[in-house]
């Protein structure tokens, strides 16, 4: 065999190798691909879910505050249930579950109040004020509730 048929078939071979390598790369780049893809669709699944939950659990919060209302005060398992996912239910609800308002019967403002984690207890306060006087009125209460 003459040394340029020997190089001949050095880059033949070279060019196959190359070839080969081509193909290996588009296969790991399209399995990466599929993937990426795969983990976004995942992920987008678990995010839906998770507002589904989130909403879920806001409609259940709001039929057990409802229902502590509408037991003016005296229903301590609706009050109790409340309280526990009060530090949730003001997390989900973000920067929406902070107001500024002028407090009832008073001349100043509270800026960047927790809705949730302070209104409820506000709202027993209330309750077991008015219950205690001689002739309840619940005006205060309904400052708290009107937006229900």
């Amino acid at each position: 065999m003459n040394d340029s048929t020997l190089v001949d078939s050095l880059i033949q071979a070279q060019s196959h190798a190359n070839q080969i390598s081509g193909w290996a790369i588009f296969f790991i780049l399209l399995g990466v691909v599929i993937l990426i893809s795969l983990l976004g669709l995942y992920l987008l699944r678990k995010r839906k879910n998770d507002i589904i939950d989130e909403i879920e659990f806001s409609s259940n919060y709001r039929e057990k505050l409802v229902e502590y209302l509408e037991s003016q005060g005296q229903d301590m398992n609706a009050y109790s249930w409340l309280i526990d996912r009060s530090v949730k239910m003001q997390r989900m609800m973000g920067s929406y579950g902070k107001i500024s308002y002028i407090t009832p019967y008073q001349q100043y403002k509270v800026n960047n109040q927790d809705i949730v984690i302070s209104f409820v207890p506000q709202i027993k306060k209330e309750f077991e004020n008015e219950l205690n006087s001689i002739a309840p009125s619940f005006e205060t209460i309904s400052f708290y509730t009107n937006p229900l």
